[in-house]
């Protein structure tokens, strides 16, 4: 499990081979997530637009508070919460 600062702007990544991976997000923060998973699975709130390898939460672009996060998990399951 990774929880995530409730404000300001920074980047980071999470690397991963195997396994399960939770991201708890507050509501305070926009966030922009590039994935590369191989063959694990993704899930993200359906308020989120995604488009191939990335996903972008909602006021993204307006925000005072950012996070851009890129994923690497080879084979298992990410869950943006």
């Amino acid at each position: 499990v990774v929880t995530l600062p409730g404000n300001g702007n920074f980047s980071g990544s999470v690397d991963g081979a195997t396994g399960h991976l939770d991201i708890i997000i507050t509501e305070d923060i926009a966030e922009q997530i590039t994935f590369d998973t191989g063959l694990a699975a993704r899930q993200v709130p359906d308020s989120y637009d995604c488009e191939d390898d990335g996903c972008t939460s909602p006021g993204y672009a307006g925000a005072d508070d950012k996070a851009d996060l890129a994923v690497h998990m080879a084979i298992g399951n990410v869950v943006i919460r």
